[in-house]
């Protein structure tokens, strides 16, 4: 720990020998305040310095320049899908396996999502959404009402 104090300074020296007869409570402050006296002198010289590299900073900085900002246009996120309500929520297997074999054999409507999905982010979404619909609606839903429907017993043995 540096606390700016000079042996070689015999002001330094004495108040040294003091502080280490001294209490511990009282000699942290006294300490702090011998480092204070210490780095006055040092503390002047550099606010000179930081002064003068302030000025040759400002100096070297080059003028403002004026920002433009890039519009860009939305992502397209709406769709405007050729068919009525009805014909759109058509059931549609397409989380089937293997489904690019067995696209063909789809409606036209799940055939056209399937083809866009790529076109941009709202074809994509709706190819999600029938996604959503064929798992909630299709398969997995008549599974499972046939699970709570159909009876059915639990062997333990």
């Amino acid at each position: 720990m540096n606390l700016g104090i000079s042996l070689t300074n015999p002001r330094s020296l004495i108040i040294l020998i003091a502080l280490l007869h001294l209490k511990c409570g009282n000699a942290r402050t006294l300490a702090s305040t011998t480092k204070v006296l210490a780095t006055n002198a040092f503390a002047t010289e550099a606010m000179k310095s930081n002064s003068a590299n302030k000025q040759q900073q400002q100096q070297k900085m080059p003028p403002l320049t004026v920002v433009t900002h890039i519009v860009r246009k939305k992502r397209e996120t709406e769709v405007d899908m050729p068919y009525d309500f009805h014909t759109m929520h058509m059931p549609c297997d397409l989380d089937a396996p293997n489904r690019a074999h067995i696209i063909f054999y789809f409606p036209n409507h799940c055939i056209w999502v399937a083809n866009n999905r790529y076109a941009h982010e709202g074809f994509f979404r709706v190819y999600k959404l029938y996604q959503l619909e064929a798992h909630f609606f299709g398969q997995y839903y008549e599974r499972l009402k046939r699970y709570e429907i159909d009876p059915h017993f639990f062997e333990y043995s």
